[in-house]
């Protein structure tokens, strides 16, 4: 459960000892639909008009997720709320591409993220950043084989560069699957893998993490 706030107000400003005259909507991605918890008053003397209610974790699946609703009592109002559960992960790295590997690798447009796993530390926000900045999105060039995967132009001339990381495809035939480098020839651009189930085509995708 993840308890919400949300303001009253009349007009005379909040509004205290109301919550049973509410009603509580919750819209998740545009679609409508009641909320189970209990209302509860914040503090009638020291934060007048302020009430809770908890959402549970059925209630907060949306990427965008506001808390509404109505009093039957005459002139009061409830302020709506609303979040999103979309975490940008470029906000965090200050780095598109970085959020662009992200994606490929989660075969998503898009990522949602409990910031809370992020261990509520910013030295994890910076090591989540460095690790998806490290990763590369590229493609195959004609030629490969079940155990050499030769990779299109603009990978890296230099013997053993990428040895010990691994190629995931994310697109063709082999896409989710996974093998570690054993070998890497910088003149023609070629992993050395263990041999996957079938050849990859030439521009099929891949990252290396």
């Amino acid at each position: 459960m993840t308890a919400v706030h949300f303001f009253a107000t009349d007009s005379d400003g909040g509004k205290t000892g109301d919550k049973a005259q509410f009603t509580l909507k919750i819209i998740e991605d545009g679609s409508i639909g009641a909320v189970a918890g209990s209302i509860t008053e914040v503090d009638a003397t020291n934060a007048p008009g302020m009430y809770s209610v908890p959402i549970s974790a059925a209630e907060n699946t949306a990427s965008m997720v506001t808390l509404c609703g109505v009093s039957s009592t005459a002139g009061v109002t409830i302020n709506p709320v609303s979040w999103t559960n979309i975490s940008n992960m470029a906000a965090i790295s200050g780095s598109t591409s970085s959020a662009d590997n992200l994606e490929t690798a989660a075969a998503s447009d898009t990522l949602t993220s409990n910031v809370k796993q992020v261990n509520g530390s910013t030295a994890g926000a910076t090591s989540l950043a460095l690790g998806a900045a490290s990763m590369l999105a590229h493609s195959c060039d004609s030629g490969s084989t079940t155990s050499k995967i030769v990779g299109a132009a603009g990978l890296s001339s230099v013997d053993s560069f990428y040895n010990d990381r691994m190629i995931i495809f994310t697109s063709g035939d082999l896409q989710y699957s996974a093998r570690a480098i054993g070998a890497y020839e910088g003149s023609t651009l070629t992993f050395t893998v263990e041999a996957f189930t079938s050849a990859p085509a030439a521009a099929d995708e891949f990252i290396l993490v």
